[in-house]
């Protein structure tokens, strides 16, 4: 590929010197080919896939995952970006948890630790991304929905899962994430029960020219339809009838003298009218005609009006030109593009005039033409009981049935724990759902076989959620793209300087850096650019370190300086789509797949010496959540009544006050000189009065509670932020009931005839005071301390050995029985795992694995047919 884009290149650069002196339309077209060759030079993109260990999950367990970061023209592991990041969002759109992580060749991996006194059950967000990708826009972060269950009534068996029911926003007040709403686009119409979305191939009906147009057909929710379309010209005569093929999508062909007319929806035996796209009178037209040997064949049609027009033809692959050539229009034109020209997966053909305007454009799928390594894995029992040894036999071979060494992430679950449905895999992400607007619900129905049906139907689905993550205009030059965020080599500081008289006259000035890491500190400086900026790569260090910034000049003297620092970069808070939160096959369905998949065995013979099961004989243990018994000492504000721990649980929104601040600081601010001045800039509904004090949260009072134990006023001077932990906000009237249950102190309740309490329809600020104070309260001249984000370190999976070292337990209820992401294949395509089950009695193994040969090609393994 490589080869052939540089000849096209020079093939390009060698037509537009020819053609300069007699066809200037063509130099202009030339121009632009040579522009989009040159862009993935200079403007590379990059693409992230998570791989989960498990589909769902209960509080007290680990998400743990490793990520796979590949430049996205070629889909190799990338060489650009050496950082990524990794996030954790709660229902709401809180940011429970950032990791950031090292990569490796294009690899990394970490886990995020499930916080049952902090995380409440609901459908939580996964995401993550390299700095580099937010150049792009929020639509290229990797994002994955899953779903977190209440604490487990029976762990033995984990049915009866729970989940509570969140209140979402109903508008963004950009902290949050709104409401679950469909993706529709502007041209969206919604009737009765019914929204439709028409998608005309290429995008415009042309006038004269036979379109076929796409549709997607939803509930009010965004759930697909089943349905029959049927369209009238405007003078109410048929045209044309449709039936909706898969996730209610279906086409249907408006003939060449069609100008205007409406669609009638039959869904469930009522009919809705809608309009139809207005068509345009000049114009041309793209459809894909299939394929035919080893060729693409599109059509070609224009309006009279272009006739004898010079245009370009162009296809690009995820950033990269693949095809370019020139056609001067006529009545009819067909182009054959070889598929072997073209990239893997999804495509994007552009016809587009010398004046840069895009006549008709379409995505088209490219059947990979390298099949995928194949995973082998065999087991030495089909089931096991408790405590038993497992040992897994993996072979891979390349497409001609060679051995193959490559490195996967490996994640192993107790098959009759599953609790939500497998999600797609690597190859899928990068060829597909990522090209992709929104949500695909069930990719691999795509995949399952290459028949017609099928083909047609991601074909429909590249029609009707296709979008544009690579802009034809910004490649070919026409729009100029800008950059805002680096290629991260490394730790970045990007910070500036402000607020002193010698930054506004351009001098320059050192920045001086104590980062407080172990075993010893980093002491350097850095000098500040004339506008005051700073940008370097920090040294390597993993953790948070405490970290102490002072300025001076030349003179060595101390400069009043305000320093911000750009690290708070990061996508908006997306609504989910309807179909994110919904589990559509009963946990006995699930279970009973995962459990009936035919599994490959081989002989093995039991040698590991046995040391400690005979010792001990444990029977099955459930264990049944109950709630801790909480103590009423008001001695130990720390612990009474559940503490901190209780408030995490209970709160709407919980703050991190010493992260919060340091982010405050970071937008060029001074510290607050109270809570309530820095609360009002991040949470819209938050309202306070400095004058009175008082204090409005939605509408409710406030009533602030301080380590649990006494209340003060809200107006108090002493409420500075360096002095305090966290902030819960708390609106659920019982969990206060519950919390502040000590009438004599928090008497905020009515007493009905009943006996039964009553709130005031308050809302509760619940504080809790710094115990370790790792920055310096204040302000000092030229001085600034701060929190700086190393790597963030990871735990290692605990896999126990039930043979040499660990006692086996009765309460070994583990879902994922192993995860491993750094295992390798030998040269002889070969690797080995062993492990032990836990304590549940005859187990079936629900096996995942995803992973890249050294030929670049990504592989997956889950032992399941993808969902018919």
């Amino acid at each position: 590929m490589k080869k052939l884009l540089f000849s096209l290149l020079l093939c390009t650069l060698a037509m537009v010197a020819k053609a300069a002196q007699s066809d200037s339309a063509f130099v202009r077209l030339a121009k632009f080919c040579s522009n989009m060759a040159l862009y993935d030079k200079y403007y590379a993109q990059e693409k992230v896939y998570l791989h989960l260990d498990n589909n769902g999950y209960l509080p007290g367990e680990a998400i743990w995952f490793k990520a796979y970061v590949f430049k996205a023209s070629s889909l190799l592991p990338t060489d650009m970006s050496q950082v990524v990041y990794v996030e954790l969002l709660s229902p709401k759109g809180q940011i429970m948890e950032r990791k950031t992580l090292k990569v490796e060749n294009g690899r990394t991996y970490g886990c995020f630790q499930i916080d049952a006194k902090r995380m409440q059950s609901g459908f939580y967000e996964v995401r993550a991304y390299t700095r580099a990708m937010l150049n792009w826009g929020d639509e290229c972060v990797f994002s994955r929905v899953v779903p977190m269950y209440d604490v487990a009534k029976d762990t033995t068996n984990f049915y009866g899962l729970t989940m509570t029911e969140q209140e979402y926003e109903t508008k963004t007040l950009g902290f949050n994430r709104t409401e679950p709403e469909p993706m529709l686009t502007a041209d969206a119409q919604k009737k009765g029960k019914c929204i439709i979305t028409f998608y005309p191939e290429g995008g415009n009906i042309v006038r004269g020219v036979a379109t076929n147009v796409a549709y997607k057909l939803t509930n009010t929710q965004g759930i697909p339809l089943e349905g029959n379309v049927t369209v009238y010209s405007a003078d109410g005569n048929k045209v044309a009838e449709s039936s909706t093929i898969h996730e209610g999508m279906g086409s249907f062909l408006l003939p060449n003298q069609w100008t205007e007319g409406y669609a009638v929806v039959n869904n469930d035996g009522k009919e809705v009218r809608f309009d139809l796209p207005k068509s345009q009178e000049n114009g041309c037209s793209l459809s894909y005609q299939g394929i035919e040997g080893t060729d693409l064949l599109f059509g070609i049609k224009g309006t009279p009006s272009l006739s004898g027009h010079l245009i370009g033809v162009s296809a690009s692959c995820r950033g990269k030109l693949c095809y370019f050539d020139t056609l001067t229009i006529s009545n009819e034109n067909q182009i054959a593009i070889p598929a072997k020209q073209l990239g893997n997966g999804i495509n994007q053909v552009t016809i587009f005039s010398d004046r840069g305007e895009i006549y008709s454009e379409r995505m088209v799928w490219n059947e990979p033409w390298v099949k995928a390594p194949v995973m082998t894995i065999s087991q030495n029992q089909e089931s096991y009981d408790a405590f038993s040894p497992v040992v897994l036999d993996i072979d891979l071979q390349d497409e001609e049935g060679n051995p193959l060494q490559g490195d996967f992430s490996l994640s192993v679950r107790d098959a009759e724990t599953e609790v939500a449905p497998d999600a797609h895999g690597l190859a899928t992400e990068m060829l597909l759902c990522s090209d992709l607007k929104g949500y695909v619900h069930n990719p691999d129905y795509y995949f399952a076989s290459t028949d017609p049906a099928r083909r047609q139907a991601l074909d429909l689905l590249l029609m009707v959620q296709g979008w544009r993550r690579y802009s034809w205009s910004e490649m070919a030059g026409i729009d100029s793209l800008e950059v805002k965020h680096p290629i991260e080599e490394g730790l970045t500081f990007i910070g500036k300087l402000s607020g002193n008289k010698g930054v506004r006259e351009g001098k320059r000035y050192n920045v001086n850096f104590l980062i407080q890491t172990p075993p010893k500190p980093h002491v350097f400086t850095v000098q500040s650019e004339p506008d005051g900026s700073i940008n370097f790569n920090l040294p390597t260090f993993y953790d948070d370190a405490g970290t102490v910034i002072t300025v001076t000049d030349s003179k060595d003297k101390r400069q009043s300086c305000l320093l911000s620092v750009d690290r708070n970069f990061m996508p908006q808070r997306r609504p989910y789509e309807p179909q994110e939160l919904r589990i559509e096959k009963s946990l006995e369905t699930l279970r009973h797949k995962a459990m009936t998949t035919p599994v490959d065995t081989f002989e093995w013979t039991d040698t590991i010496p046995d040391l400690i099961s005979d010792l001990i004989q444990l029977g099955e243990v459930s264990v049944v959540g109950k709630k801790s018994k909480q103590t009423t000492h008001r001695s130990r504000p720390f612990s009474w009544n559940g503490g901190e721990d209780a408030f995490k649980n209970s709160a709407s929104y919980f703050y991190d006050l010493p992260e919060e601040l340091d982010r405050y600081k970071d937008k060029e601010n001074v510290s607050p000189s109270k809570i309530w001045d820095w609360l009002v800039t991040v949470n819209p509904n938050f309202e306070y009065m400095p004058g009175s004090g008082d204090m409005y949260y939605k509408g409710r009072e406030v009533v602030v509670v301080e380590d649990n134990d006494r209340r003060m006023a809200a107006s108090d001077p002493y409420y500075l932020m360096e002095d305090y932990s966290s902030l819960a906000i708390v609106e659920n009237d019982a969990a206060i009931a519950n919390f502040m249950s000590d009438s004599q102190t928090f008497n905020y309740f009515n007493v009905t005839e009943n006996g039964e309490q009553q709130s005031f329809h308050k809302v509760f600020f619940v504080l809790y005071k710094r115990r370790d104070i790792k920055q310096a309260p204040g302000y000092k001249r030229g001085t600034r301390w701060i929190n700086l984000h190393g790597y963030s370190l990871c735990e290692e999976f605990f896999s126990p050995d039930y043979r040499q070292s660990n006692v086996p337990s009765g309460t070994d209820h583990r879902r994922t029985l192993y995860w491993n992401p750094e295992l390798v294949t030998d040269k002889d395509g070969k690797a080995n795992v062993i492990f032990y089950t836990n304590s549940r009695p005859k187990q079936s193994l629900h096996i995942n694995a995803q992973g890249i040969g050294v030929n670049g090609q990504m592989f997956e393994y889950t032992g399941q047919r993808p969902e018919e």
